[in-house]
């Protein structure tokens, strides 16, 4: 409260003239998954055969996309990939990638 952090289980109420308005129990900050990583990072080593990758999110029906090459840097919108996803990888040239084959064009992949 007032700029500093709360325990786990403190219980916040708001108040508006005398009115609670609000209830809310403060409860700990999820962790990263071991699995998440930068999407650079994680399709580094397809070099230069990778062209882009694509994934889509079914509940709010929204593609996300990696472009490796600088004019997308700032407008690429998949920025962390979760292993066990599901997603379009485009290559130039077939390449093998965390022990999966990958063939020139686009491939349907499930992420190691």
């Amino acid at each position: 409260m007032d700029g500093s952090l709360v325990p786990e289980g403190t219980i916040v109420t708001a108040w508006v003239d005398g009115i609670e308005v609000g209830t809310a129990s403060v409860v700990a900050r999820p962790g990263v998954p071991s699995s998440l990583s930068r999407a650079g990072e994680y399709f580094g080593p397809l070099g230069a055969s990778l062209k882009r990758v694509w994934s889509y999110d079914t509940p709010i029906q929204f593609w996300y996309f990696y472009d490796p090459r600088a004019a997308f840097a700032a407008t690429s919108t998949l920025s962390e990939v979760l292993s066990g996803g599901i997603v379009w990888i485009e290559v130039s040239e077939n390449a093998d990638f965390k022990g999966l084959s990958l063939y020139q064009g686009w491939n349907l992949v499930p992420l190691p």
